[in-house]
């Protein structure tokens, strides 16, 4: 039987109104079925990430860590079943989904001590004469949603 893979806008798991079956590339096996997100579930989308921008701007860097090192954990934790979706719809060995979703995993940990460590710095501006006793500070800030396309063969590396 198939397994269905909604997507997730919002937060929230959603169907559309057009499906599509997931086959295995290798074997043409029928590994689930998901769903097509068109123009309105983007506009939704997009619309949702703007109004969370503020939130997610005003909280502090150990709470965004700690949001990171959940998802981090949830991947370890989930790493079987993961690889085996991700071997199953991409047609890849096992072996690869596995390292794939460890990635990810290491990826959203080193976010997670970035997260902490994100508090600016001091930049010399003496290269040229009229920058001699001045600095320049730096500092990191959220600029507000971002929208990216993953490659589908590689889904979480680019988490």
């Amino acid at each position: 039987m198939a397994i269905d893979y909604p997507f997730v806008l919002a937060g929230r798991p959603t169907r559309s109104a057009e499906s599509l079956a997931v086959r295995n590339p290798y074997d043409g096996s029928d590994v689930g079925q998901t769903w097509i997100a068109g123009d309105a579930e983007f506009d939704l989308a997009a619309d949702a990430a703007v109004a969370a921008a503020p939130v997610m701007r005003a909280l502090p860097a150990y709470e965004r860590a700690a949001i990171l090192m959940r998802a981090s954990a949830e991947l370890v934790e989930r790493k079987q079943d993961i690889a085996r979706t991700l071997a199953g719809e991409a047609g890849k060995p096992l072996k690869d989904a596995l390292i794939e979703t460890e990635r990810a995993a290491m990826t959203f940990h080193v976010a997670a001590e970035e997260a902490r460590r994100l508090g600016g710095e001091f930049v010399p501006m003496d290269l040229a004469p009229h920058g001699a006793g001045r600095l320049a500070i730096v500092k990191r800030v959220p600029v507000g949603p971002v929208a990216a396309i993953s490659p589908f063969n590689f889904p979480l590396n680019l988490t």
